[in-house]
């Protein structure tokens, strides 16, 4: 999915994702770079394709280019796309957001990465043979940072403070919230207006997919573990726009209110069962 934004946590509505600068721009996931870094367009010009292996049964990229960006500390933040057919093309994006994209996870849930994971740079560009599903890619590049990153990863629970996601009114859904007709997680590659979800520095529109890309954002903007208790089910298409300084102007409210007035949603604080993705392994790839 092409994701139109300033291009954001790890992030989730859309193939083009922002790499934060917060130790996730991710990712999301989400990192002390928080969404609300500039993007940078990037075009990658050639990929060689030899093939999709299977390692245990899972997919995995056959040809794969990983190449440390050594460009001075001034040069713009990169970006991570997934294209349409599962290609990805990452320009100086860092090892901790790639892993927070990978596991679809804001920040505040990856424990024990080291600091060279949000201090070192990649670029990196990889293809599959045939067109894989949004998961299936998901699932590609958790295996291409355990082959090429030596990532090896476990759970653990926490309990955190936080958000439970919950309807306004029981039989009433927001202005700019409807059931959609559409599924983007499985036909996006075949429906153009799928390509219409989008997420910026003060808004999102989402076509064809289930509450939880929202629920990411919300988690990611408020850096708080956020459940979804809403009991909606299915997919949707909204838009939501809100402020993104501090306090609310007069054109657009707070995150919180906003999706209280245009969705019909709102937010109440919960204690919050997490699951902590905590780093075992990594180490410096080479470069080829």
């Amino acid at each position: 999915m092409i994701l139109r934004r300033t291009c954001a946590a790890a992030d989730p509505i859309s193939r083009c994702v922002r790499l934060p600068k917060w130790p996730i721009t991710h990712p999301p996931h989400r990192s002390s770079d928080h969404p609300g870094i500039p993007w940078v367009a990037v075009t990658v010009v050639a990929l060689l394709v030899v093939g999709t292996a299977l390692i245990a049964g899972q997919a995995m990229f056959d040809v794969i280019s990983v190449k440390e960006n050594k460009d001075s500390a001034g040069s713009p933040p990169g970006m991570l796309r997934f294209s349409p057919d599962g290609s990805i093309n990452a320009v100086r994006a860092r090892p901790r957001n790639l892993i927070l994209i990978a596991y679809q996870l804001p920040d505040y849930q990856l424990l024990r990465a080291p600091t060279w994971t949000s201090q070192t740079f990649y670029d990196i560009a990889a293809k599959p043979v045939a067109p894989v599903t949004r998961a299936e890619s998901y699932e590609m590049l958790k295996a291409l940072l355990k082959d090429r990153f030596s990532l090896t990863v476990h759970r653990e629970a926490r309990e955190l403070s936080g958000f439970a996601l919950v309807r306004l009114r029981p039989n009433e859904l927001g202005p700019r919230l409807q059931a959609s007709v559409l599924d983007c997680a499985k036909v996006f590659a075949s429906t153009p207006r799928c390509r219409e979800s989008a997420l910026t520095q003060t808004g999102m529109t989402s076509v064809g997919l289930d509450l939880s890309s929202l629920v990411s954002v919300i988690a990611t903007r408020l850096e708080v573990p956020v459940r979804d208790e809403t009991g909606l089910m299915g997919t949707f298409d909204f838009s939501l726009k809100w402020s993104d300084t501090p306090a609310a102007t007069d054109d657009l409210p707070s995150l919180t209110t906003a999706v209280q007035e245009q969705l019909g949603l709102k937010l109440e604080r919960r204690r919050i069962d997490v699951q902590m993705l905590v780093i075992d392994r990594i180490e410096r790839p080479s470069d080829n």
